[in-house]
């Protein structure tokens, strides 16, 4: 049981360097283009109202939030790794 859930924070490790990688990428392109082509890959309408609520409030968040997005999601997975490969007994 130990093992699932050390796979589990390594998972959740790996989704949170996905997002701080995701938006560190936002600062050097339209974050707004960006966030309504991932909306749209995943599977969302970018044209419902709750969905283009929160790409509106995303992509009106200034540079210095974005960074510290990124760079907080890879310091909160770098946390899932130590505990996670901690469980595994590495």
């Amino acid at each position: 049981m130990i093992r699932l859930i050390a796979v589990f924070k390594l998972l959740k490790a790996i989704l949170l360097i996905a997002v701080g990688v995701g938006a560190l990428k936002l600062l050097h392109q339209d974050a707004a283009g960006a966030l309504d082509r991932w909306a749209a890959m995943l599977g969302f309408d970018p044209g419902s109202q709750y969905v283009d609520s929160a790409l509106q409030k995303l992509a009106n968040l200034p540079p210095n939030k974005i960074k510290g997005l990124g760079v907080g999601s890879f310091v909160y997975a770098g946390l899932f790794l130590i505990e996670g490969i901690g469980s595994l007994g590495w």
